[in-house]
């Protein structure tokens, strides 16, 4: 399965600086009224009217909500999911034909989504990181096509890597506890802002290689647990 980019699915022609400024202001109000509320509460008309533009806009850039939510993870998950491959291939190489040290895969596969992909010292981080979160977690009478596309080869890779070093699992057992993994990375996305509430103090994301190091153990131990059931 190949990965498309974002501009292979743009059919309008080439944009001026003030259509680029039009279009920026509608995917960050998407990115953060998806951050805050959910798919459910993303609208057109919540969309136009943060962003302060007509709903004529929104139909030109990207068609209807679903063309606008699909262009958002499209967008998101090309270089996120470029990176994890680029990531997973550079384990696999320094294993020099052995199986791949669990880590390694764990964090190709956390890393891009978790610290590169946003840079730590842009004002809009915690937002993105949430409504990729929320991206992870789309209802599946939505995301079901679009999931193939943009994660079929990243799961079939992985898989296949994470079966060599775990020769003890199933397939089977190493599918459920990716999807497991990917799990606690949505809630972590969607939900890290609260940590600090929620622990009085002791946790946050504010140091995500912390943040990444944690929940890089938590999935490698998860993933190491011997199977109980077939």
């Amino acid at each position: 399965m190949t990965m498309e980019t974002p501009e292979s699915h743009d059919p309008t022609p080439p944009r001026t600086s003030a259509d680029n400024a039009t279009r920026t202001r509608i995917v960050h109000a998407a990115e953060e009224i998806l951050a805050e509320h959910g798919l459910e509460g993303l609208s057109l008309r919540t969309v136009t009217t943060r962003a302060n533009v007509n709903l004529a806009s929104v139909h030109y850039y990207f068609g209807s909500k679903d063309g606008l939510v699909t262009a958002l993870v499209r967008e998101h998950f090309t270089p996120i999911n470029i990176a994890r491959l680029k990531s997973l291939d550079a384990a696999i190489a320094r294993a020099d034909g052995r199986p791949p040290a669990l880590e390694d895969l764990v964090d190709a596969f956390v890393e891009p989504l978790l610290v590169a992909h946003v840079a730590p010292d842009d004002p809009r981080a915690s937002i993105v990181r949430r409504a990729v979160g929320q991206m992870l977690a789309l209802p599946p009478d939505f995301s079901d096509n679009l999931f193939r596309e943009t994660f079929g080869t990243i799961a079939s890779r992985f898989h296949q890597a994470l079966s060599r070093a775990l020769p003890q699992l199933s397939a089977a057992d190493v599918y459920w506890r990716m999807h497991f993994a990917v799990g606690t990375l949505s809630h972590l996305l969607t939900h890290g802002h609260l940590l600090p509430d929620l622990s009085d103090g002791h946790c946050s994301l504010a140091d995500l290689g912390n943040a990444r190091a944690r929940v890089r153990d938590f999935i490698c131990a998860g993933l190491r647990v011997p199977a109980t059931s077939k």
